[in-house]
């Protein structure tokens, strides 16, 4: 009885196969679309009659500024992120200092109760191999 082999892809070919048909076929069919749009555009403006020319004049200028009021609305919010990152970096110093000093502390303390709480096995299992290695010897 011989049973067909169910084709199964491994994870990379299964990303690469989804990455293709959900990133990359979305992003060429929006790069086609907007290219043929600038296309038609360049093309209403050059061959057609004024009144057609003014008219995509006009749609350039509505096509161009929201991405130029998005341009300048990103670049007030990098700005501020830079300017933000500069205000805490001057703040960050002193407190992790604080916060260093009470782990060092911390760790000075476990250090402590950690010995105390081993020595007593230490010195057991110390002296249990002295009387073995004294009983147990090669002649």
């Amino acid at each position: 009885m011989n049973t067909p082999k169910s084709r199964t892809l491994s994870p990379e070919r299964t990303h690469r196969k989804e990455m293709l048909l959900q990133v990359w076929l979305p992003v060429g069919l929006a790069v086609l679309a907007l290219g043929t749009l600038a296309v038609f555009i360049v093309l209403a403006a050059t061959r057609f009659s004024p009144v057609v020319s003014k008219a995509s004049s006009v749609s350039i200028i509505f096509i161009l500024v929201p991405f130029f009021i998005m341009g300048v609305f990103s670049a007030f919010l990098i700005g501020l992120a830079i300017f933000l990152v500069a205000r805490l970096t001057r703040k960050i110093p002193p407190a992790s200092k604080m916060v260093q000093a009470f782990f060092v502390v911390a760790d000075h303390k476990v250090s402590q109760v950690t010995n105390r709480a081993a020595t007593p096995f230490i010195k057991t299992r110390s002296l249990w191999a002295a009387v073995r290695k004294v009983f147990h010897r090669k002649r």
